[in-house]
């Protein structure tokens, strides 16, 4: 259960002290043979009090937490600095960057069922939150944006029969990864730009996923 998810929990559950008060007062003795109507008010009054202020803050805490992860992914990847002319050696870093991250996606991905297929990116959209609620440094976002884009742009190259263009970021030492493409020269895909739109906005990472899939291939997902 995600910290949103028990926030809306708690608030429900602060509902339904408020429900109980309301139905002991209209039915006395019902429901709590033996028990005066205050004390049942009481309880109720209470249990709405503390539930509803915990769920309101958690409401609020997550709220901050999930506008502030959208921001950190917004500025990433703004100041990339895309060199395609590297030495083999740089190349063969990315490279294995890369490929360590595809075979690792039954690990980081285990709840979409990562099997590289077209239909796979729509499942993406379950690990969305949690990435979100897991990006609190741009460390964070670069590490799920990493993660997205890997198995966005490896999905698309095994599907369409695409290949990676290995480039590297010089400014960034520690995901120079980031800077890589798939596609060709002429119509070239940016996997890691479309897994920060993926984070900020589902439904236009998946349009614009659609929209590659008919230049490379006139099919859709």
């Amino acid at each position: 259960m995600s910290s949103l998810q028990r926030a809306y929990f708690q608030v429900e559950l602060a509902v339904w002290f408020l429900l109980l008060g309301i139905a002991n007062q209209a039915r006395p003795y019902v429901f709590f043979f033996g028990i005066a109507p205050v004390w049942i008010w009481g309880i109720a009054i209470l249990g709405f009090g503390i539930f509803g202020f915990i769920g309101a803050r958690s409401i609020y805490v997550s709220h901050s937490q999930h506008v502030q992860a959208l921001n950190l992914v917004e500025r990433t990847l703004k100041d990339r600095q895309s060199d395609p002319h590297i030495f083999d050696e740089e190349k063969s870093k990315i490279e294995r960057s890369i490929s360590r991250l595809s075979r690792n996606m039954e690990a980081n991905l285990f709840e979409i069922h990562p099997d590289f297929s077209l239909r796979s990116i729509d499942r993406l959209k379950k690990v969305i939150p949690a990435f979100l609620n897991e990006i609190q440094t741009e460390f964070d976002a670069k590490i799920r944006i990493g993660i997205l884009g890997v198995y966005i742009g490896e999905t698309l190259c095994r599907n369409l029969k695409l290949r990676w263009k290995f480039q590297s970021d010089s400014q960034d030492a520690v995901f120079p990864f980031l800077s890589s493409i798939i596609g060709s020269e002429t119509d070239p895909c940016d996997p890691f730009q479309l897994a920060r739109i993926f984070l900020m906005d589902f439904k236009e990472g998946r349009k614009q996923v659609k929209d590659y899939l008919k230049l490379f291939s006139k099919k859709a997902i």
